[in-house]
């Protein structure tokens, strides 16, 4: 069986075709669970906010650009696997 962190990748972007134009959606934010305790990272105006209610209580702390993630980088953090991933339409 194939560890979901290796054979499942976040895009920052992605297209459908919806009866001969193309929809675009951008990456919004992303949800992980490990060790019974969820996390997100919410991605907005191009920059990356990490939450986390124990660490950072109501706050969030910026990580980095969105375009400087690779989708490796993003599928995990903190040792923890991605389990929702949100997008918006453009």
């Amino acid at each position: 069986m194939s560890d979901i962190s290796t054979s499942v990748r976040v895009s920052k972007k992605i297209s459908f075709c919806d009866g001969g134009s193309g929809v675009a959606f951008g990456l919004k934010g992303i949800v992980y669970f490990g060790d019974f305790h969820y996390t997100a990272r919410v991605c907005t105006g191009g920059s990356v906010w990490f939450h986390d209610g124990m660490a950072t209580g109501r706050g969030c702390t910026y990580e980095k650009k969105l375009s400087e993630f690779t989708d490796v980088e993003l599928s995990t953090c903190n040792g923890k696997t991605m389990s929702l991933v949100i997008y918006a339409q453009w």
